[in-house]
């Protein structure tokens, strides 16, 4: 197992936002998050870089707990996430935000380029662009890219379809498709629970910050709360 959250809970004051919370994602599988807005997808994300930390329950990736470590000591394992809202440097050119992303991997600099540029070709003609005055779905292509240039063992992506036209949201999923085809394990926090289970092999659900439902691609789009709540 590449990433294992065991009964982790997580609280904001005397506020409980995470409540044992129990999820698991294996090498090579695209495993989505559901929820509603507050439901407890983003804190579950921020619990597992370290940039909340948890009350009790163990977080292992790649076997080792990192539930103390430091955001950037967690990065450094090899998570990497495209964040809601894509949190560009909206000043600095489409290439400078992507090489942000290199980290240890200069070396790579090239390859890295290339692969996100053919993933996502219209990047190829930003990249001497502000970031701040590309479209939408052009800073939504940089935030994913930004967070593949640090050969993630793990890419977490939260909300990725957020403000998107659906046009626009299908060829995005098809790009997570192609991405996870490469060998990029993921982990995909969604509203969109259609899009997402398409994609993805495992998913869970989260109520009120607890999982209420868990289960296959198939097993998902059979139970009746997520039938009812999240796929109309």
């Amino acid at each position: 197992m590449l990433l294992q959250l065991n009964s982790v809970s997580t609280s904001y004051g005397k506020i409980k936002m995470l409540d044992k919370v129990c999820l698991s994602v294996d090498t090579g599988e695209v495993v989505c998050l559901l929820g509603s807005n507050g439901a407890g997808k983003s804190t579950t994300i921020k619990t597992i870089l370290g940039m909340v930390k948890s009350n009790n329950g163990q977080i292992l990736f790649d076997g080792q707990d990192i539930g103390k470590m430091k955001t950037y000591e967690v990065i450094r394992k090899g998570i990497s996430v495209a964040p809601e809202g894509r949190r560009l440097f909206p000043r600095m050119t489409v290439e400078q935000n992507l090489e942000i992303g290199l980290a240890a991997n200069q070396e790579d600099s090239a390859e890295l380029k290339d692969r996100v540029y053919q993933l996502f070709p219209v990047l190829k003609d930003r990249v001497n662009q502000a970031a701040g005055t590309l479209s939408g779905g052009e800073q939504a292509m940089v935030a994913i890219s930004r967070a593949l240039m640090q050969k993630p063992k793990l890419l977490i992506l939260d909300e990725p379809s957020f403000g998107l036209a659906p046009l626009l949201v299908e060829a995005f999923y098809n790009t997570i498709i192609e991405i996870s085809r490469q060998g990029t394990t993921i982990l995909l926090s969604e509203q969109n629970a259609g899009k997402a289970l398409e994609v993805s092999d495992r998913g869970y659900v989260l109520q009120k910050g607890a999982i209420y439902a868990s289960g296959t691609k198939q097993e998902l789009m059979e139970n009746d709360l997520v039938r009812k709540c999240y796929l109309g």
